[in-house]
């Protein structure tokens, strides 16, 4: 797949002016690359929630425990994940640019 989008990415952003034409063959690839992009980036979500949902209850299991909380009732986790992981990018690289 990256074989064949790369050559129209790079086209893409070597292209000076407002407008840019792609062949029905590399729209087609430039459509399911994308729609793969997104599919990973909300996988991706999904397992940073579920692993912050199993960290914070492992963490307040004893506490939730002694308290008769039942934790299964709760789900912690953010409600964008996937603009808590960008900012956690920004953070490490001191900025995207």
């Amino acid at each position: 797949m990256e074989e064949r989008i790369a050559p129209i990415i790079k086209s893409l952003a070597e292209t000076t002016a407002g407008t840019f034409e792609l062949t029905p063959k590399e729209d087609e690839w430039l459509r399911i690359f994308i729609g793969l992009q997104i599919t990973r980036t909300l996988n991706a979500a999904d397992q940073v929630n579920d692993s912050t949902d199993k960290l914070f209850k492992l963490m307040f299991a004893k506490k939730a425990e002694d308290e008769g909380i039942d934790l299964s009732q709760f789900r912690v986790g953010f409600s964008n994940p996937v603009m808590h992981s960008m900012q956690k990018l920004r953070s490490r690289r001191g900025g995207l640019t």
